[in-house]
């Protein structure tokens, strides 16, 4: 976490904040406390996006469908400004490192952990999904641990006109992937894009997960988003018992891929209070803990 800057407001709604956590192409996101002082998540959203009248009813129907989000697992949305002049809205705080930290400290999850990884955070994107909403944007950084599961507990917001696609099997929340190697061929490609990407992209995340590397990240000719969209996926360090889930995942034609519930159902993982290795979950329950 960040001081606040100058610019920064010192308040957002009822929110107090406390200090900066990011900043993406779509919003910048606060550590805020409720006037309880308990924590929260503040997003706000650019100035230039909020006066874009697309942007602004995009903004206000995906706010509306994530509310309805059951958790756990999930940020809730506690408050948003979704009308007025500076557009924002406000999550729980879900504690915990993120996969991609945790990888880099500890090397690849062992494969009960990855089967747990797989059906947890496959069931968060099923009720994703059931709303007509899609992720857009699930990458190592996206998923926190905890010392009893995998959480996904955020969710983007709309890109300006033309920067994400809705489709007829739902609106696409949040922006175009920072890494490439963790999007869809449709992402890369500027296809329509609906909850199908967000299969690929978990697969992606899992062979993360397995190997301590993308499917898409060794050498090859092109970019990495020109391995994303035309090249098979490097499944060769991925425990046997893991490799048909993941490729299943990872086809390039979005309608041969696996769905979420098709996901859920193999791994079969169940979550609990060993899912991890003790010295990862040690330290998973002290970043959890951590004020």
């Amino acid at each position: 976490m960040r001081p606040l800057h100058d610019e920064d407001p010192p308040t957002v709604g009822p929110y107090r904040l406390v200090g900066r956590l990011g900043e993406g192409t779509t919003a910048r996101t606060y550590l805020g406390a409720a006037p309880d002082d308990v924590p929260v998540i503040v997003r706000v959203i650019r100035d230039d996006l909020g006066r874009d009248p697309e942007f602004r009813a995009r903004f206000g129907q995906e706010v509306d469908a994530a509310r309805r989000l059951p958790g756990p697992g999930t940020a809730l949305v506690l408050d948003a400004e979704t009308t007025g002049h500076r557009l924002w809205y406000a999550t729980t705080h879900v504690p915990g490192p993120t996969l991609a930290e945790t990888v880099r400290r500890f090397g690849p999850l062992p494969g009960h952990a990855v089967r747990v990884l797989a059906g947890e955070l496959a069931h968060a994107l099923g009720q994703l999904h059931a709303l007509g909403l899609a992720h857009g944007r699930l990458d190592p950084e996206a998923v926190l641990l905890g010392p009893d599961g995998p959480r996904l507990p955020t969710f983007g917001v709309a890109r300006a006109a033309g920067g994400s696609s809705v489709t007829a099997d739902g609106v696409v929340l949040g922006t175009v992937l920072d890494s490439p190697a963790f999007r869809s061929p449709e992402q890369v490609r500027d296809l329509p894009v609906g909850p199908e990407s967000d299969v690929f992209s978990l697969g992606s995340v899992l062979v993360f997960a397995a190997t301590a590397m993308g499917p898409f990240d060794r050498g090859g000719e092109g970019s990495p988003a020109d391995r994303v969209a035309d090249a098979d996926p490097d499944l060769d360090d991925v425990p046997a018992s893991l490799r048909g889930l993941l490729a299943a995942c990872l086809v390039k034609d979005p309608a041969l891929r696996s769905t979420p519930e098709d996901v859920e159902r193999v791994a079969a993982g169940v979550p609990g209070p060993d899912w991890l290795p003790a010295a990862t979950a040690a330290w998973v329950a002290e970043r959890v803990a951590r004020p």
